[in-house]
């Protein structure tokens, strides 16, 4: 049963290689990242991959990762699950902020596509009888940990076979997502099992599906743009 998981807005100018931890990996490791390399903007649940607009104020490291730290906007100290459960809530926040946003970003909404996926860090309650708008477009399906880490983007390729495979299981599109939920649930599956090691302290995976719902290219459109309900469509 497909479960909303969280709304968010990400930036939208940036390419992978403006990533500090992108850049630091690659240069402290013999490992690749991506199975696609050509696809150099990276659209993924994985926060560390495509960053959120809204800042965790009690998770200092991000300066490290993100270079355009200081445009970020804190989250409110009531948000305690650090992603929005309610859009109508997260865009009457952005109002309150709007001179705070200066750079282009998406509204996005992450769903879960698994049945049996519950609990932290998403542990508040899903809303399973809500589907996406009629309007919002989606860019594709990742596979991710409950920790919110991507299969896709944030672990290191060690071998071209491994390469390989990944890519054998479907289309993999120009926002580095599967186009089908099929291909994205048998990488997953391969993947926990690659993963399943004494060592290796990941997973399991689940398939997550990524909705564009609005695009804002400045502050001006958050003023004029950012109200109005949701819409839904249920089972």
């Amino acid at each position: 049963m497909r479960k909303l998981i969280y709304f968010d807005c990400r930036e939208n100018f940036a390419d992978i290689s403006q990533y500090r931890l992108y850049r630091e990996a690659l240069e402290s490791s013999e490992e690749s990242f991506g199975y696609r390399l050509d696809v150099v903007k990276w659209r993924t649940c994985d926060s560390y991959s495509w960053s959120s607009v809204f800042e965790d104020t009690s998770f200092q490291p991000n300066a490290l990762f993100y270079p355009w730290q200081r445009h970020r906007v804190p989250l409110p100290s009531s948000n305690r699950s650090f992603r929005w459960e309610d859009l109508d809530e997260m865009r009457h926040y952005m109002t309150l902020n709007k001179n705070s946003f200066c750079y282009p970003f998406w509204e996005v909404a992450v769903f879960c596509e698994e049945a049996d996926f519950e609990g932290a860090p998403y542990d508040f309650e899903f809303k399973p009888s809500m589907n996406p708008d009629t309007d919002w477009v989606c860019l594709g399906f990742d596979v991710s940990e409950r920790g919110g880490l991507s299969a896709l983007t944030s672990f290191g390729i060690e071998t071209e076979e491994q390469r390989r495979i990944g890519q054998s299981f479907g289309v993999i599109n120009e926002h580095h997502l599967f186009d089908d939920y099929e291909a994205a649930k048998s990488f997953a599956d391969w993947f926990t099992a690659l993963l399943d090691q004494p060592h290796e302290n990941h997973g399991p995976f689940f398939v997550f599906s990524i909705w564009k719902i609005r695009e804002y290219s400045n502050s001006r459109e958050v003023k004029s743009s950012a109200h109005g309900s949701i819409s839904t469509t249920s089972y």
